[in-house]
């Protein structure tokens, strides 16, 4: 069911002092209004929202990669510490790699948490603003299905599927690298 602008109540923002569509919440970090906006993120100094949400998506999926490839380049030093047998490198070798393995382990789980969390969100076309108001309603007036959702933020998923994992804009007259 896609919503009915027409049904839409006129907002107005006494922050901005400007008027705002649908969906739109102001950012009192930034002091300005953001479309869709999901949250401020401390991690990329700006608001998540319409614009740059697939780039979030991208920042945590490539996060949540580098953090498992270092922990699985860590794993053997981590069981050869709780083995038996001789264990190379010094004290302090052993116990940074040992620290190392376990905080990189936390935060690629902590970031895996985050991207199923804002995966799910996709999937329902809602941010997380948006979910805490969707607990009034039983049915989300702006879910298009799956597919369409995804659409919304990655663009062009039916042209380019493989460019979907590639940090790029894409617009009729260029492509911009963000």
């Amino acid at each position: 069911m896609v919503a009915n602008p027409a049904s839409e109540a006129v907002r107005f923002c006494r922050k901005c002092n400007l008027f705002k569509p649908p969906r739109c919440h102001h950012c009192s970090v930034c002091g300005r209004c953001i479309l869709k906006m999901d949250h401020h993120c401390v991690w990329v100094v700006n608001c998540v929202g319409a614009k740059n949400y697939k780039y979030f998506l991208l920042f945590l999926f490539y996060t949540f990669l580098e953090t498992t490839l270092v922990t699985l380049s860590l794993l053997p030093h981590f069981i050869a510490f709780f083995s038996d047998g001789e264990i190379p490198g010094t004290p302090g070798t052993i116990a940074a790699t040992f620290l190392t393995f376990v905080l990189n382990l936390a935060f690629a789980l902590s970031v895996l948490g985050f991207l199923i969390m804002h995966i799910s969100l996709v999937a329902a076309n809602t941010t997380t603003i948006e979910a805490f108001e969707k607990k009034r309603t039983s049915t989300w007036r702006y879910d298009i299905g799956r597919k369409k959702n995804f659409e919304q933020v990655t663009v062009f998923f039916n042209m380019l599927h493989y460019c979907q994992f590639v940090p790029i804009s894409f617009n009729l007259f260029a492509i911009n690298f963000m």
